[in-house]
């Protein structure tokens, strides 16, 4: 999932919380947006670990 379809996601599941009257409901739906921001923080951590790698090269 790329940056743009991970922040529609997250900005819909804020607005559906906002306007849910269940409590499961809500609580799934905040469960998504952690996971959605998680799934971020992991893509731009393993984007930076490749971009070390990419440009580490071996030492002798």
């Amino acid at each position: 999932m790329d940056q743009e379809t991970m922040a529609w996601v997250k900005k819909q599941a804020e607005q559906l919380a906002k306007r849910s009257t269940d409590d499961q409901e809500r609580a799934l739906l905040l469960a998504v947006i952690k996971t959605v921001e998680e799934q971020g923080h992991r893509l731009e951590l393993a984007a930076g670990e490749l971009d070390g790698r990419a440009w580490g090269g071996k030492r002798i």
